[in-house]
This record gives C-alpha cells, structure tokens and sequence, in this order.
C-alpha cells in the first residue's frame, strides 16, 4: 500500500483537479487519486479497485485518509457500469468545494462514467494543499495530470447525458465574466481546424448559445438531450472566446 506526492505542486483542493491512466497487473489493486493532502490520515483519496480480483477494475471508493473510511452519511462506494482493465480517472470538486466527482474513462466499454458523494466541506479545515497518487498491488497508472499539467487550466466537464432528460456543460478558469462557448459533434474526434485552434470534434459541429463566466471563471450550461441520441457517441469540447484558448474534451455514450 503506497501514497505518493508530488512536492512541486501545491494548491487549494476545491478549485483542483488531478487525473490519471490506470491499468491493471493482476490480484488485488487499486490506483487513487488524492487532493488535499496534509497527512496520511487527512486527505481525500478517491479510488478504482478490483474488488474481487478477477483482473478488472470493478469498484469506486471515496475515502478520508489513506485508504481510510467514509465521511459523512453517504454513500461512499459505486459498481462500475462496466468492470475495465484499463481506463482513465479524473477527480474534481464542485464550485462550492463540497462534492468531490470522480470520473472514469473506461476502456472497456467507451463510457464516461460520473460518480460523486458530497460532504468535503466539514473536512476542510483539516485539509492540505499537496496532490498524489495512491496504489495497491501491482496496479500501473500514467500520465498523471495535476490542474491540466501543474497550472490552473481551462477545465471542461459535463455530467452524464441521458436521453430525454438534461445534462449540464461546466468550465472552470475561463476568463473571469468573459464568453464562453460549447460545442459537440455526433459524427468524429476530428481533429479539425477552427479560430480556437485544432477541436476534437468532426464536422459538422453545433456550436451553443454563449454563456459568460462568473468573477471566478466558472461557467455552466443546462441543456436538454434528445431521447433519439441515446446509444449515440456524442464528441464535445468548450473554448474560451477572451483567451482564444481551447479546454480538454470529451467523447461520451449518450444513455
């Protein structure tokens, strides 16, 4: 059982956001991502397990401390849709610094999966301001990302969409009170050139109304998602109309 830091990162844990690769090397494992880091027994650790070891990832664990506990009342343990081998994790925290959202990529079944328990805030005051990784057995992870590579970067999440009902688009450190845009396409990755840049997204993409960020650089967009788009991969991203710059994307399943 390992936790690792990484000593040239330091931030505040609600406006952070820390991913990885993970991959599986047989038994028992489990590969974490940790934000708030103090002490051993003070940090929010957020992990992916093979709980029955049979080789794939099964599990989602929210834990307080070291592969410690539950906080709070809820429920702190979720089923994968579809157990992986392999995949690629993100955690982040809502703009109120109370619900950590764990998000997993998983390459078995092309899903992006949304898990999140709240209750963080009570936590906060005994939090840190270190990042890290935590393993068990041989489980591999890679290409870890700590704020879209050690800065505050433009963040793009969305929850996931279902058809007939509505999802919500949200960015993270755009220009404070400056535009921004989203965008989807339902027909490839792209890449394909536009103003912003090369967008991961095929033509032809559907641009949505502006929203403006707030003093923070947060920004969200509610919309509703047809129920003839379930089953279908949908490709998304946002830009940043002020800074002219591009956030991470995202290629989801609608449900």
């Amino acid at each position: 059982m390992s936790l690792m830091t990484h000593t040239g990162v330091s931030g505040t844990y609600a406006t952070s956001t820390i991913s990885s690769r993970f991959d599986h090397g047989g038994g028992l494992v489990y590969v974490a991502m940790v934000a708030g880091f103090n002490t051993l027994t003070d940090n929010i650790f957020v992990k992916v397990q093979d709980n029955d070891s049979d080789g794939m990832y099964d599990l989602v664990f929210f834990y307080y401390g070291n592969n410690g506990g539950p906080w709070g009342g809820s429920t702190y343990y979720y089923d994968l849709a579809t157990p992986t081998v392999s995949g690629y994790m993100t955690l982040s925290f809502d703009l109120t610094g109370d619900v950590a959202m764990l998000e997993i990529q998983n390459d078995a079944s092309g899903l992006l999966e949304l898990y999140s328990v709240p209750g963080v805030l009570p936590l906060a005051p005994n939090l840190g301001v270190e990042f890290g990784v935590g393993t068990y057995g041989p489980a591999f992870f890679d290409n870890v990302s700590i704020n879209d590579g050690c800065g505050t970067g433009f963040t793009y999440t969305l929850t996931q969409p279902v058809g007939g009902q509505s999802t919500t688009l949200s960015v993270v450190n755009a220009t404070p009170s400056g535009g921004v845009l989203f965008a989807y396409s339902l027909t490839g990755p792209g890449p394909t050139m536009t103003p912003f840049g090369p967008v991961d997204m095929s033509p032809p993409i559907t641009q949505l109304p502006m929203v403006l960020a707030d003093w923070t650089g947060a920004a969200n967009l509610t919309v509703s998602v047809p129920l003839r788009a379930s089953g279908r991969m949908v490709y998304t991203q946002a830009a940043d109309i002020v800074a002219n710059s591009l956030s991470n994307s995202h290629a989801v399943v609608v449900l």
